[in-house]
Parts: C-alpha cells; sequence; structure tokens
C-alpha cells in the first residue's frame, strides 16, 4: 500500500491478503511538535496510527498475515515507539534501513 492507504476507500478492507507492504512514513506524536517546513509532505503520507489501523483490518481477516512497514521518516519517526506499536498490536518486529544506518527491533 501506498502513502495514500489512509485515503483509500473502505472497500480494500474485504480482500484477503497474505502478505502486506505498507508504508508507514511518520508518528503521529512527533508530527504534532515539528515546523511547518518539516511537516512538508509528510501530511499526504500513512502514519503510524493510520499504518496499525489499516493492519488491523487486515489482520483480523487472516492471523497469517505477514506485515513490512517502510519509508519511515528520518525527520518524523520514533523507531523505537513505531515498532514497540507493531510488536504490542501484532508481534511484528521490524528492520530498517535508512541513510546508511540500521536499526534493529
Amino acid at each position: 500500500m501506498t502513502d495514500f492507504a489512509k485515503m483509500l476507500d473502505r472497500s480494500i478492507y474485504n480482500l484477503k491478503i497474505d502478505f502486506l507492504a505498507i508504508e508507514l512514513s511518520y508518528n503521529s506524536m512527533l508530527y504534532a511538535d515539528l515546523t511547518e517546513d518539516q511537516r512538508r509532505g509528510l501530511e499526504f503520507h500513512c502514519s503510524d496510527f493510520h499504518a496499525i489501523g489499516i493492519i488491523r483490518k487486515f489482520f483480523e481477516m487472516n492471523r497469517d498475515l505477514k506485515t513490512v512497514t517502510l519509508h519511515k521518516s528520518d525527520r518524523a519517526c520514533n523507531y523505537a515507539l513505531t515498532n514497540r506499536a507493531l510488536y504490542k498490536n501484532f508481534g511484528l518486529g521490524a528492520e530498517i534501513v535508512s541513510i546508511g544506518r540500521k536499526y534493529f527491533f
């Protein structure tokens, strides 16, 4: 699912899928503290809350769902917080590679 997943028609939730790759670009709490310049462009992307809501809809229909989140922004994503929420909700772990740094959760 692309950056625009939060705007998609809810009829997609009727699909039964086995694998979901979803863009999760920023953390909602960090976004609130950003300047206007730092926020530029992020409002069109999925936040962690949007992504978790979308994953939950699909996960309810398929408990064996495999999911990968991508495109986390260095300026607005708290990797540990976001990935703790994914793990708590779905048992998902994440490996993020960004600008030469590698994070493991």
